[in-house]
């Protein structure tokens, strides 16, 4: 049984913050402009997120309990939030029904309706339109202890990633950028990366994501410009990550995957790269 505390909290969000920040050095070596590749990366973070449901109810209500606790000091914070599960889902279920309502209103033309307020500030403040939050909150209806737990983890791990890459100078970074984690990853290895992360948050594509949506993640994490997102290499390669047609190839990608994953001793996504190369073997 899983023990969702403190220490395995930060744990988790140095390995997910650690994969963030080397995607970015990654870019930073190549980038012509870092100064616009900053802006980039923290201007995509701070924007709509489809692949992370943090816009949403479910998620507004999870962090507030979750900085109530830890910001009074209690050391069982992560258990304290998790104890306010059914509240939270209460929470998200009425706001999406109330959405749902105003939606058929709204086509119907009708004026007696009300759109939960987190939402107007969403639509206001991010440009979504209603039926994007509805599936937004919709994606949070497989709420358990783990989804709870890893969606704080990314979205604290992303915060502090954005913090760094903002207060510090773009050439302080590149002096930092002759690690030997530098490395000129190909598309298959970062969408793998990128599926073992989601997989982490207990994100499954086209389950609670649309492939559309993990693909541009993936392509604003990496800076990869492309012009239609389902005839990019990323998106193609997102529908099927573990290329059974290419056994071989496959095997070996994961295989260094696995080893930049050792080396943050991330014991839950090692053992799901296991199994996958087990299958595939």
């Amino acid at each position: 049984m899983e023990t969702f505390n403190l220490m395995f909290f930060e744990e988790s969000k140095k390995a997910f913050k650690q994969q963030l920040s080397i995607s970015y050095e990654v870019r930073l070596q190549k980038a012509k402009d870092k100064d616009y590749l900053r802006s980039f990366f923290i201007k995509t973070f701070s924007g709509k997120n489809k692949t992370f449901p943090f816009d949403t109810v479910y998620f507004q209500e999870l962090y507030k309990f979750f900085t109530h606790y830890y910001n009074f000091g209690e050391t069982n914070c992560i258990e304290l939030t998790l104890e306010q599960l059914t509240l939270i889902e209460e929470e998200s279920t009425n706001a999406f029904e109330k959405a749902m309502i105003s939606q058929i209103c709204i086509m119907k033309d009708e004026n007696n309706y009300s759109i939960p307020i987190p939402y107007l500030i969403l639509m206001e403040q991010k440009n979504y339109d209603l039926s994007e939050l509805i599936q937004l909150e919709k994606s949070t209806f497989v709420s358990s202890p783990k989804f709870a737990f890893n969606l704080l983890v990314s979205y604290e791990s992303i915060k502090e990633f954005i913090s760094t890459i903002q207060e510090e100078k773009p050439t302080v970074l590149l002096e930092m950028n002759t690690s030997k984690h530098t490395h000129q990853f190909t598309h298959s290895q970062q969408v793998l990366f990128a599926y073992y992360l989601l997989k982490l948050a207990k994100i499954e594509p086209r389950v609670q994501a649309d492939i559309s949506a993990c693909a541009s993640f993936l392509h604003a994490l990496t800076g990869i410009p492309y012009t239609n997102i389902k005839n990019s290499d990323l998106y193609k390669k997102f529908l099927n990550p573990l290329d059974h047609n290419s056994s071989s190839k496959t095997l070996k990608d994961l295989e260094f995957v696995k080893q930049h994953f050792k080396a943050l001793n991330n014991l839950e996504i090692i053992e799901l790269i296991d199994k996958d190369i087990r299958g595939i073997q």
